[in-house]
């Protein structure tokens, strides 16, 4: 995101970068950033906000697990309150009546 700003307000293209980690105070390595384009980023967000309004959010599991501020709702981490939150399969269900399958 900074890249973008940091082009659009200088016009100068950034080529490199490193992404600071709050939880350890430090910088990361330094990386390409020719992959975190203004497209990317419409992207990304535009994929959020489907995901937020439609309240459709696919579970990813792995080590972040342990990190996750909402894994109590999880289905997949059998949380403790997994069952009060609709299964992807079942809100998908909803949003395709009167769809035909392919």
């Amino acid at each position: 995101m900074y890249k973008v700003g940091l082009e659009q307000a200088f016009g100068e293209p950034v080529a490199w970068g490193t992404f600071w980690m709050a939880r350890t105070g430090s910088t990361t390595e330094v990386f390409p950033m020719a992959p975190f384009t203004h497209e990317r980023l419409e992207w990304e967000y535009e994929t959020f906000r489907f995901s937020r309004d439609t309240g459709l959010y696919l579970p990813n599991p792995g080590q972040i697990c342990s990190y996750c501020s909402v894994s109590e709702f999880c289905y997949v981490q059998s949380g403790a309150r997994a069952d009060e939150i609709p299964r992807p399969w079942e809100q998908w269900q909803g949003n395709q009546e009167g769809t035909s399958a392919a």
